[in-house]
């Protein structure tokens, strides 16, 4: 009797797997909230419930095989839609080593055009295979920070991101932030200031404390003397100095 209610659930879990887009721990989570212990002891361990989530969801929907190359790279349409059914995919520069991949709904665009400051950071853990970071583009909407654009590049080259911002612009002019606030990477501060030459370019608090920090890490003497809780104190006012 446990052993059958077990494949249940276990049949349950993959008929979801299929039909929702929830995430694989959230499929766990709502198939085993109410099971008895006797009924989740037979169930296996949660690792392998996320891994048979995923190869149900590989062998049920039209992914292509996983590239070589950006120049390999196939997107099936549903892919360029959001779920419910927008167009999603606002830019693709084509099958080249430096092929960059801009997603954003048209919702996303206008919000961006109607938000005076935005937000721009890059991210590199979570960046798929082939693409080297994540870069986002942020707006203020009802007063918070929402993500507006999406942006999968190879590399952080000045030319790579004035492909990305001269993309934005070709297909909405009227993009015309007053402040950019992003990290201190010149080559991204050095495009935006390219196309927009009347916007204040500010650099983010946070990375600056990060640099100073990696900074007195790099330097074996330095990284001694600021154990000390004075120098600690000290390292502190000079982040306050941009203030």
């Amino acid at each position: 009797h446990v052993e059958i209610e077990a494949k249940v659930v276990l049949a349950t879990m993959k008929e979801k797997a299929s039909t929702s887009t929830e995430s694989p721990q959230q499929i766990i989570a709502g198939i085993s909230g109410n099971l008895s212990l006797s009924v989740s002891c037979k169930l296996p361990k949660v690792k392998l419930m996320k891994r048979t989530i995923q190869r149900t969801r590989i062998k049920d929907s039209d992914a292509p095989i996983n590239p070589n190359s950006l120049e390999e790279l196939v997107i099936p349409e549903r892919y360029t839609k959001t779920v419910k059914g927008d167009d999603f995919m606002f830019f693709d520069s084509g099958p080249t080593p430096e092929r960059i991949i801009i997603f954003a709904t048209s919702k996303a665009i206008e919000l961006l055009s109607q938000s005076h400051h935005w937000y721009a950071d890059g991210t590199f853990k979570t960046s798929p295979t082939l693409f080297t970071q994540i870069y986002t583009i942020h707006a203020i909407h009802h007063h918070q920070v929402v993500p507006a654009v999406y942006a999968l590049l190879p590399n952080q080259l000045e030319s790579t991101y004035d492909m990305l911002l001269a993309a934005l612009k070709a297909k909405a002019p009227s993009l015309n932030p007053s402040t950019i606030l992003t990290d201190f990477e010149i080559a991204a501060q050095n495009a935006f200031r390219s196309f927009f030459p009347n916007t204040t370019i500010r650099g983010c608090f946070f990375h600056f404390s990060q640099a100073i920090y990696r900074k007195i890490q790099s330097h074996h003497e330095v990284k001694e003397l600021y154990e000390d809780s004075v120098n600690q104190d000290n390292a502190l006012f000079i982040r306050q100095v941009c203030f």
